[in-house]
């Protein structure tokens, strides 16, 4: 069985940023004639229905509103939407983490996340009442 990506950074340092080169050979999946068609069409299927999930994601945050500080001093406000919100933080998140595992720095912050989120919804509540 192939290493992992992941495994083949750890143990040969990072790959070069760019172009992306794989020093892995390909899985028999991609060689194999018997099964190769199959294959195929299986990733062609993951990744319409990866990009059917993206216009859908895009669709309903499109539709819930995002509540920013007003603009100004007579507390106009802009018509922005969690959409807005995700392209200003989340994007840019997601690049400097994506940065950071191609360089070899890995990351994992599923136990920090769950610590934080339990403070956030602490806080949430605390506003609220």
């Amino acid at each position: 069985m192939a290493p992992s990506l992941a495994s083949h950074i750890q143990l040969n340092g990072p790959l070069p940023r760019f172009p992306y080169t794989c020093r892995l050979p390909p899985p028999s999946l991609q060689t194999d004639p018997a099964i190769r068609l199959r294959w195929i069409g299986y990733s062609a299927l993951d990744a319409l229905s990866t990009w059917a999930l993206r216009e859908e994601l895009e669709k309903r945050l499109k539709s819930v509103h995002w509540e920013r500080e007003p603009l100004d001093a007579v507390g106009q406000t802009d018509d922005a939407t969690m959409y807005d919100f995700y392209q200003r933080y989340f994007v840019p998140f997601a690049t400097v983490l994506t940065d950071m595992e191609r360089i070899g720095i890995r990351v994992d912050a599923r136990e920090y996340l769950a610590s934080v989120q339990v403070q956030a919804e602490k806080d949430k509540e605390a506003a609220l009442e």
